[in-house]
């Protein structure tokens, strides 16, 4: 992906069943995965998104959850009542945010996905080239999706926006992006992203 402008995304993405992948109140927990390779020449911008979750279209809003990346990759949350109690548009650091350019570094992201603070998240991650991930990020007791109780009381269908959604800058970036995968399970997730691992 070459990135001239401010976005180059996939957005909602297909199940197996030809269906879009949406998260919603009865998705439970589920893992998703990728894979991110960044050019040697990497500059990082001012902000940039590599993959979001996004509330109805009719909240207006931020993602509720998306993976930051500019010079390290990091954790946001902007979910709750947005009319109430939520959190607004948070980071939160990983243990090893750090990123290599020139070489893939692996993602597994566990959520549990509440519009109370009843959910939670954890990220794994390795490098290339290593064979085991490791615990990054274990955060718990946190909303992961958001509503309007002025709007009714559900969090309603969101879905997923996964490639770099950047600051407009006056220069390129260049990343590959691989192996998105969601499923119930971890190592079904990370066998079905990299079945050759």
């Amino acid at each position: 992906m070459v990135l001239l402008g401010n976005r180059s995304e996939i957005i909602k993405p297909i199940g197996e069943n030809d269906d879009v992948l949406y998260e919603n109140e009865s998705s439970g927990t589920q893992y998703v995965a990728f894979s991110v390779r960044l050019e040697e020449q990497w500059q990082a911008p001012t902000w940039g998104i590599v993959l979001q979750l996004h509330g109805p279209a009719s909240l207006g809003v931020h993602p509720s959850f998306h993976v930051e990346l500019n010079d390290h990759f990091s954790i946001y949350l902007h979910a709750g009542d947005l009319d109430g109690t939520h959190i607004e548009n948070t980071e939160y650091l990983l243990s090893d945010g750090s990123i290599h350019p020139g070489a893939w570094t692996d993602f597994v992201l566990k959520i549990k996905f509440s519009k109370s603070y009843t959910g939670s998240v954890d990220v794994w991650r390795r490098e290339e080239g290593e064979a085991d991930f490791t615990s990054i990020l274990s955060l718990a007791d946190v909303p992961t999706l958001q509503y309007k109780s002025s709007l009714g009381p559900n969090a309603g269908d969101h879905y997923w926006q996964h490639g770099f959604y950047r600051q407009a800058e006056y220069f390129t970036n260049i990343l590959w992006l691989d192996c998105f995968t969601r499923g119930s399970d971890f190592d079904a997730v990370v066998a079905k992203a990299w079945p050759e691992s």
